[in-house]
């Protein structure tokens, strides 16, 4: 039934709307952008202009600027194991880009789709009458897992319609690297969504008004990715800083987004479970 009244409702166009325009605007301007820049390297040097792009690529990866200046950098916020997704072409820099924005994108668009799951049912006391029927803990899990059911769908079709889109409109799209990465990407993004949905429903389950729920929920999404730059031993706990490496399937990333999801998720069991319904 959460799965079914997500996809079949509003909230569905506006996260294909949404998300599906921040991934279409940021792999054009990266298109665009790098075009750009290739096109000035082939005036300067016509010889790199006859060598294939990915050749071009794992060239510039191994070259001393590379090395010393963003090499470190990459290796800082996704560990040696970015680095060398990209050095060996597993992990399409236009992919890369794309999820670096969905990491900011995605956990808004979960609170949007998700502040009133609990909230609502509770503030018009529909909860009393459904939990006559069947318990507390199996009531918040239904909601969480369809929710999280509806939004990973939703996402994998944006990925989908996406890339085949590129595929036919743009030659420089790597549109074989992009489907080689996707799978493995798309099982982080279960993990990320899944931690992501726990976090949101337990200020649903706390607030009394589903409005409520969605400021609370805005401000502890807020708060947190500020605790994270302010605070560096948050940063190293908290799942926001992790999420690069969860699309690697990074073991310890993996680890961190599941410990969240679980503990998240049984939080907010908890909350139900001590409110007078």
């Amino acid at each position: 039934m959460e799965v079914l009244d997500l996809l079949k409702g509003v909230r569905a166009l506006l996260v294909v709307i949404m998300y599906g325009g921040l991934v279409l605007g940021v792999g054009s301007a990266y298109l665009l952008i790098t075009g750009k820049i290739e096109e000035k390297i082939a005036e300067a040097n016509p010889a790199i202009a006859m060598m294939d792009r990915k050749a071009m690529f794992a060239e510039m990866m191994k070259s001393e600027q590379f090395t010393n200046e963003l090499g470190p950098w990459l290796e800082k916020i996704g560990g040696t194991r970015l680095v060398d997704s990209l050095a060996d072409g597993s992990m399409p820099l236009i992919l890369l880009v794309v999820l670096l924005f969905s990491s900011v994108a995605l956990p808004a668009l979960v609170l949007i789709t998700g502040y009133d799951r609990l909230s609502e049912d509770l503030h018009t006391r529909y909860a009393r009458f459904v939990l006559q029927r069947i318990r507390r803990e199996s009531w918040v899990l239904g909601k969480v897992l369809g929710q999280w059911a509806g939004v990973l769908a939703l996402v994998i079709v944006v990925h989908v319609l996406l890339v085949a889109l590129a595929s036919l409109t743009s030659p420089r799209f790597d549109a074989a690297g992009v489907w080689r990465a996707l799978p493995l990407v798309w099982i982080g993004m279960a993990m990320f969504l899944l931690a992501y949905v726990g976090f949101v429903q337990i200020f649903s389950g706390l607030a009394g008004r589903p409005f409520t729920a969605l400021a609370f929920g805005g401000m502890g999404l807020m708060g947190m990715w500020l605790l994270k730059l302010i605070v560096p031993a948050i940063g190293e706990i908290w799942m926001g800083a992790w999420d690069l490496r969860l699309w690697l399937l990074d073991p310890i990333a993996i680890a961190v987004f599941l410990a969240h999801a679980g503990v998240l998720i049984a939080l907010a069991v908890l909350v139900v479970r001590t409110k007078d319904v």
